[in-house]
């Protein structure tokens, strides 16, 4: 599911931004090992670097399933995003992260028929915002993909919800027992 929502990104901004030099020039980026991140020249790069539960869906309340039992609501994530144009140009870099800005700005949410094929069903829509990391969260993230700090623009992506798999299943409450302690006539 993860790599769908990446498909997704990619292929909202293939879409999106017209580029008649090539159809692959947006990538998905990955850091697997601990060699120095080789980053593609000439192409935009989207790269997953963290994935967290969406601290306001955390506490959401057990919602019932068909059988009328009630499960435990779906894991709602907050995926974060660096995205970065490699180039030996500073104005290539500025141009093509200017056309990300007013793709997401202009359509931050990505409706089910815009959504890779490996998310239909599981996800309805995913919401996509800008954000401003801190400098030292800046320096760390450079720092532990191992190449000079560049310009890039970071954005969160919610919604991903991932239902549980075999999700331990609780019956509806069918009687109450009031038990009072103390003296009554007190």
């Amino acid at each position: 599911m993860l790599l769908g929502i990446s498909r997704s990104l990619q292929q909202h901004l293939l879409a999106s931004i017209p580029n008649s030099a090539s159809s692959d020039w947006v990538v998905i980026g990955a850091l697997q090992h601990d060699e120095p991140l080789n980053l593609p020249t000439g192409k935009l790069v989207v790269f997953l670097y963290a994935i967290e539960e969406n601290p306001f869906l955390r506490n959401r309340p057990p919602v019932a399933n068909d059988a009328g039992d009630f499960v435990p609501a779906p894991l709602a994530l907050t995926l974060q995003y660096m995205i970065t144009y490699v180039s030996a140009e500073a104005t290539d870099v500025q141009e093509w992260l200017t056309e990300v800005l007013r793709v997401f700005s202009s359509s931050p949410r990505l409706a089910p028929a815009q959504l890779h094929t490996d998310l239909h069903g599981v996800v309805d829509q995913l919401v996509v915002r800008l954000r401003t990391p801190s400098v030292e969260e800046l320096n760390r993230l450079w720092t532990a993909l191992n190449v000079g700090m560049r310009l890039a623009l970071f954005y969160e992506v919610d919604a991903a919800l991932i239902p549980a798999t075999d999700p331990e299943t609780v019956g509806p409450v069918e009687r109450r027992r009031l038990i009072l302690t103390g003296d009554p006539a007190a």
